[in-house]
């Protein structure tokens, strides 16, 4: 079972005259909760992604991983596998929410660009998560620096 936490998404599965971000921090606030619409809106781009790729697989891949029910009956933030694994969108604006996931793996995208994406890593690292895949486009910050005396290596026994 596979439970990935995705930081770094934004995109809508249905029209809203604002985004999915503007219409949950809306709802949000409703409740009490001070929800950041942009930051909502990033985390479920990389969901969205996944839901492409899922979508567009070949058939015997599908049928190794099925879904637990229609993408129309998931919620706007999760993937979740007949397995009981779930993909998980996160807003990368508080990354302790890592540690109450439990993860098995953790992808943070354009890791550069998340502005608290240092405390993010950090937090995975700190709750053992066994994997973790970090990517970002060049620019400078955490990431470059965290980087910068990386050599490459063989990714055959992470596969």
């Amino acid at each position: 079972m596979i439970r990935a936490i995705l930081f770094d998404a934004a995109g809508t599965l249905f029209f809203l005259t604002k985004t999915v971000g503007d219409h949950y921090a809306y709802v949000g606030r409703e409740v009490g909760l001070d929800l950041d619409a942009q930051d909502l809106d990033r985390a479920i781009t990389l969901l969205n992604y996944a839901w492409t790729l899922y979508e567009q697989q070949d058939e015997s891949l599908k049928r190794l991983y099925p879904l637990q029910r229609p993408r129309i009956r998931q919620s706007f933030d999760k993937m979740e596998l007949a397995d009981g694994g779930v993909l998980l969108a996160l807003p990368g604006k508080d990354p302790s929410k890592i540690r109450g996931e439990h993860p098995t793996i953790v992808v943070i995208d354009e890791a550069s660009f998340i502005q608290e994406g240092a405390e993010a890593f950090d937090v995975a690292l700190s709750s053992r998560v066994p994997r973790m895949l970090v990517v970002s486009s060049a620019a400078p910050g955490w990431f470059r620096r965290l980087t910068k005396l990386a050599q490459p290596i063989s990714l055959d026994e992470y596969l």
